[in-house]
């Protein structure tokens, strides 16, 4: 382990090329009370798509969650050569927000970012998923550039939390991310920090050079919204935002709503060189997440080739 990032370390851009995305299997019907059995049809259809495009790395919960799996996924003829299943064992399905997030080093080697997970100070049964991030940097990491680190706090006295689904990053040095997430009074993961302690970590670790925090007004393409989606007297968080650009596509959540064509359209010219594709995710989103949420991306190559 390094202590501190080597200067000139960056957290390369979703848009930038894939080696590979990874997923976790649902497996957690607590996730989703009263409709978990649509959600492993939600995942092959996910899968289906994305594996046309790159690499697809399932983890599982042992040797029967793969069988599950597989029983899913055979009915949706895929190349099995660019799905590939890695016994992993986890609490819930969210890669994105307790998954590896990647860096490269100025040499255009690979490393993973070890950020502390504490189920969004919220779960208590999330030992399982504070572990992914560890077990697949002993598992996908070269040994010959074993870059990894353990984000602390400034003055050392504790490991900072931070979650995929938390920020976004440009390639650049831009990293943006909202007051309501990082700062807010509601299940706070590092009660105490300040903006400027998230910017030192940001610096720090992911070699961010400016951090955009949203709250103000910005000049921005606006997506429409589907009318609000209710379930069991709880409103979802159903958003076309949600998407995940892969290598040659775009994943976006669709809802049975007239909104969804104008979103898909809209998609379409802002990524003119990917195929839009829209994914149902009404049942997938009574688990308050959907595409982006379930998604973390691996980049391919060498870090330098694509800045």
């Amino acid at each position: 382990m390094v202590k501190q990032m080597p200067a000139g370390c960056r957290m390369p851009a979703e848009w930038e090329p894939h080696e590979a995305t990874w997923i976790a299997w649902p497996h957690n019907q607590d996730d989703w009370p009263g409709k978990f059995a649509a959600i492993p049809w939600v995942y092959a259809e996910i899968v289906r798509h994305l594996h046309q495009s790159e690499e697809v790395r399932i983890l599982v919960n042992g040797p029967g969650g793969e069988q599950r799996a597989r029983e899913v996924l055979d009915k949706v003829a895929l190349d099995w050569s660019r799905v590939t299943f890695w016994e992993v064992p986890t609490n819930r399905s969210w890669m994105r927000d307790c998954g590896p997030m990647f860096v490269w080093t100025p040499l255009g080697h690979p490393g993973i970012v070890i950020w502390h997970f504490n189920g969004w100070a919220k779960y208590p049964n999330h030992r399982r998923d504070a572990r992914v991030r560890w077990t697949l940097f002993d598992r996908v990491i070269s040994p010959s550039n074993p870059l990894w680190i353990n984000p602390v706090s400034r003055d050392g006295s504790r490991l900072i939390v931070l979650e995929g689904g938390a920020i976004d990053v440009n390639g650049e040095g831009l990293l943006l991310t909202t007051e309501e997430c990082l700062l807010g009074d509601v299940q706070q993961r590092n009660p105490g920090f300040t903006r400027q302690d998230y910017e030192w970590a940001f610096a720090e670790y992911l070699g961010v050079k400016k951090v955009l925090w949203l709250g103000r007004p910005l000049d921005v393409t606006t997506l429409p919204m589907p009318a609000p989606v209710w379930f069991d007297g709880q409103r979802l968080p159903a958003s076309y935002a949600n998407f995940y650009i892969a290598n040659d596509r775009v994943l976006v959540p669709t809802f049975n709503d007239p909104n969804d064509r104008r979103a898909l359209d809209l998609l379409a010219g802002l990524f003119p060189d990917r195929k839009v594709v829209g994914i149902h995710a009404v049942d997938l989103v009574w688990g308050l997440g959907t595409l982006h949420c379930l998604t973390q991306q691996q980049p391919a190559g060498r870090g330098d080739e694509h800045k």
